[in-house]
Parts: structure tokens; C-alpha cells; sequence
């Protein structure tokens, strides 16, 4: 989730910037489980590259986190 604030944060504080608009895109892609072209990574620097490539990590444990917490929910209603 930090890194998920970070870019946030980035965006807020810059957000005529390209990097803002990669980020921004790549938000919006992973939240509305949408497509994002990952060609757009080449036009970030590293700093926001590196960025990316943690929200990214971020979102998918997060969605891990939550099919595991439907898996022992659903476990649950069956006893």
C-alpha cells in the first residue's frame, strides 16, 4: 500500500509531469482491471520506474491477500 501512496503522492505533487501520467494510467488500469500499455514504461525515469514496478507488486498482493480472505470465508460458511 505504501508504494500505492507514494505514486499518489508523486502524481499530487507533479502532476503535469509524464511520469504523473504514466503512473496515473497505470492507477487506474490496475483498480478498473483494465489494459495499460507497458510500452509507457520506457518514457518513465528510473526513480518512477522503479516506482511502477512496486505498485504493481503492491496491487497483487493485495489481490492475493483478498482471494485468500474469500477462500477462508467461503471455507468457514461450509462448517
Amino acid at each position: 500500500m505504501d508504494a500505492i501512496n507514494a505514486a499518489e503522492a508523486f502524481i499530487a505533487s507533479n502532476p503535469t509531469a509524464t511520469e504523473s501520467a504514466v503512473l496515473r494510467k497505470l492507477l487506474q488500469a490496475l483498480q478498473e482491471d483494465s489494459a495499460f500499455d507497458l510500452h509507457s514504461l520506457y518514457e518513465l525515469n528510473l526513480a518512477s520506474f522503479d516506482l511502477a514496478i512496486d505498485v504493481m507488486n503492491a496491487w497483487r498482493l493485495q489481490r492475493y491477500v483478498r482471494g485468500r480472505v474469500v477462500v477462508a470465508a467461503v471455507r468457514l460458511d461450509q462448517h
